[in-house]
């Protein structure tokens, strides 16, 4: 008799940092990194858009303030360069019981191209879920700031503005609004929402280690 097994290997941990202009997602999310190399954990840190050589280049076209795209074309740039992620770096590491930390996903298409620019859910949620294979985060740390913050923080940053940072304060808070939207409705990636408005760099990280050990054994050794 033929016997077939199936093997199903779940993930360490899929933690998923998410948010708009001027939240310090990036560098929270470098922190916590940083602290889980220092305890022995090397966990694989990847962005949206970019990630593999494919994504790099998508990444460059996406962000150049003198890209001419549609908000179509914006959309399906993003998923491929997404989908190459997955499937070149994300979920081998999953496969292998890794441990990731990813800057930007999904959530992100929802509130910026759906929210921000307009396109109808019903078929991006459909070519979300092909360009995913519907592999959600086990947790999500959405920091969220209102317009005027995050614009104040980013130009205490000095650099020259992407396409995206560079759009009119409507849009930006059309994305902070679709985030909150998108947020309430989508219980299975187990969102912690973090309002960064009046909190300094170290008390946001600390209670963005705090959430995530709420969820992850390893991450209460980070726990002050």
């Amino acid at each position: 008799m033929l016997m077939v097994q199936f093997f199903f290997v779940e993930a360490k941990m899929f933690i998923l940092f998410e948010g708009q202009e001027g939240v310090g997602k990036t560098t929270i999310a470098r922190r916590f990194v940083e602290a889980l190399t220092v305890l022995g954990i090397t966990p694989l840190a990847v962005r949206e858009p970019g990630g593999t050589e494919a994504g790099a280049a998508i990444r460059e076209v996406l962000l150049n303030p003198t890209s001419k795209l549609t908000a179509l074309a914006e959309f399906f740039l993003l998923q491929a360069s997404r989908a190459q992620l997955l499937k070149e770096r994300v979920e081998p590491e999953l496969f292998r019981g890794g441990v990731v930390v990813m800057d930007r996903y999904s959530l992100s298409t929802l509130a910026y191209q759906v929210a921000g620019r307009g396109l109808p859910l019903a078929p991006v949620l459909s070519t979300l879920d092909f360009a995913t294979g519907r592999l959600i985060p086990d947790i999500t740390i959405l920091l969220t700031a209102s317009v005027d913050v995050g614009h104040a923080r980013q130009a205490q940053m000095k650099k020259v503005a992407d396409r995206f940072e560079a759009e009119e304060e409507a849009f930006h808070q059309r994305v902070h609004d679709g985030y909150r939207s998108f947020a309430a409705v989508l219980p299975k990636w187990n969102i912690r929402t973090i309002d960064t408005n009046s909190l300094s760099e170290d008390e946001v990280y600390w209670r963005v280690v705090q959430e995530i050990a709420k969820v992850w054994q390893p991450a209460m050794k980070l726990v002050r």
